[in-house]
């Protein structure tokens, strides 16, 4: 499991990037990771857990089962 923060996010062309934790190349996500997630409001800097899978249509990588990560 990675973690991150919401770098950005384009509501209207439905997918963003997570800036990961270990400094390693910006994530992007999908729409439909969110909606599996039930998050509504993507805030810049939003804390996540995420898995890694590669995108069945072009073979990159990709943020799934995103996960709010809350504070201690």
């Amino acid at each position: 499991m990675s973690t991150g923060k919401i770098k950005n996010y384009n509501d209207d062309r439905g997918f963003g990037f997570i800036v990961p934790d270990d400094g390693s190349a910006d994530m992007f996500f999908h729409v439909t990771a969110l909606d599996e997630a039930d998050i509504d409001e993507v805030p810049m800097g939003l804390a996540l857990s995420y898995d890694i899978a590669a995108n069945p249509k072009n073979g990159r990588e990709k943020a799934v089962n995103l996960r709010r990560m809350t504070k201690p």
